[in-house]
């Protein structure tokens, strides 16, 4: 664990018209990183803690909580419920945001349990706290000395507003203008035509939310674009607080790939891989993949006899399977042109609708592309 900052440290920053605080080392001080982010009156934070993973673990075990109290907008629980509950489909939804710009974000081999938990503390009805919240779990991982997080990121919320509509000549109403601007309010959401939410490094879009209101792709690009640098903008306020904090990052060093078993492999059974990768039918294909994996991984590993070591071995063994599996799958696409269903790069799988198959139900479709329904 890293040692608790003593002094409070922060920055602060006016990004279109509204100020972002980002705060360490107030509240929070035994966990390995924290942070306090602030915009208007909403805040929210954020606290980052890890611990040993179990012994032989092949996972990383993040888990990311996102949790709204009524405390933050000055309310009790009141009707039969008088006690916070479950996580609310928002809550929910929220975590699973933060934790798809986070998780890639470790390096391989990383197999220590984190969490990272986010609590809004104050709520502003027109600031929502779920991009802070994103925010502050990326300055609470790089704060935390002992997570390898290879970050920073940073993420906001795109919004358009004076949207102006015009009839085309089929006489359907066309966007011919309108305004991109970051963190929108939320009657700003409500009553314009694009709510899009970008994550993202320095160098980097690393995930993409959004719904719009038929935008047409140039304003949808121009928002991307000048969401990617509010972006690069945040994750440099993240750097200077990490450098006025005094933290340093705890070196963790990646595990090597086997190349000798990884060529082995690659010699002894690639061309049965991608013989197989074109077998039609996705269960048949899992299925022929699957049997030639296990045959792979008992030959390589027979001569263990060691318990220990055959378990340790066979885990290798499936490891390099999976990369050699990747590989086929990738070269196949990009020097082949041809995807492991058999289809070329522009081919659609068949598609087929079906309506009123249900005799009692107000209304019931059937919607089926290839295998997918």
């Amino acid at each position: 664990m890293s040692i608790p900052l003593q002094t409070p440290v922060s920055v602060s920053r006016e990004i279109a018209g509204r100020t972002l605080t980002i705060e360490s080392g107030r509240i929070g001080r035994q966990a390995s990183g924290s942070a306090m982010v602030r915009m208007g009156d909403t805040v929210v934070f954020v606290a980052a803690t890890d611990g040993p993973g179990r012994e032989g673990q092949d996972f990383f075990p993040l888990t990311v909580d996102y949790r709204e109290g009524a405390y933050a907008a000055g309310k009790i629980p009141g009707g039969f419920f008088k006690r916070e509950g479950r996580p609310t489909t928002k809550e929910t939804l929220t975590s699973r945001l933060m934790d798809r710009p986070l998780r890639p974000l470790f390096p391989k081999g990383y197999h220590q349990e984190v969490s990272v938990q986010a609590m809004v503390v104050s709520a502003e009805p027109e600031v929502d706290p779920d991009i802070l919240a994103i925010i502050g779990a990326s300055a609470a991982l790089s704060l935390a000395g002992p997570i390898p997080f290879q970050g920073p990121i940073g993420a906001v919320r795109m919004g358009m507003v004076d949207v102006e509509r015009r009839k085309d000549e089929t006489g359907i109403l066309k966007i011919v203008s309108g305004k991109i601007i970051p963190f929108p309010s939320a009657s700003q959401i409500d009553e314009g035509d694009l709510e899009l939410t970008v994550a993202g490094t320095r160098d980097a879009i690393t995930m993409v939310e959004a719904g719009a209101n038929e935008v047409p792709e140039d304003y949808m690009l121009d928002a991307l674009f000048q969401g990617h640098e509010v972006c690069r903008e945040i994750a440099s306020m993240i750097d200077e607080l990490v450098s006025k904090s005094g933290i340093r990052k705890e070196p963790f060093e990646e595990p090597e790939d086997d190349h000798d078993l990884l060529k082995a492999l690659s010699n002894d059974c690639e061309a049965d891989l991608r013989r197989l990768n074109y077998t039609p039918g996705k269960h048949a294909r899992a299925q022929a993949i699957s049997e030639l994996k296990k045959a792979v991984v008992e030959r390589y590993s027979q001569d263990t006899k060691d318990k220990d070591e055959k378990k340790k071995r066979e885990h290798e063994v499936k490891e390099a399977f999976e990369l050699l599996l990747e590989r086929v799958i990738r070269t196949g696409v990009t020097k082949q042109g041809k995807r492991n269903d058999g289809r070329g790069l522009t081919d659609i799988r068949p598609i087929s609708t079906a309506v009123s198959l249900l005799p009692r139900a107000h209304g019931s479709a059937l919607f089926t592309r290839g295998e997918t329904q």
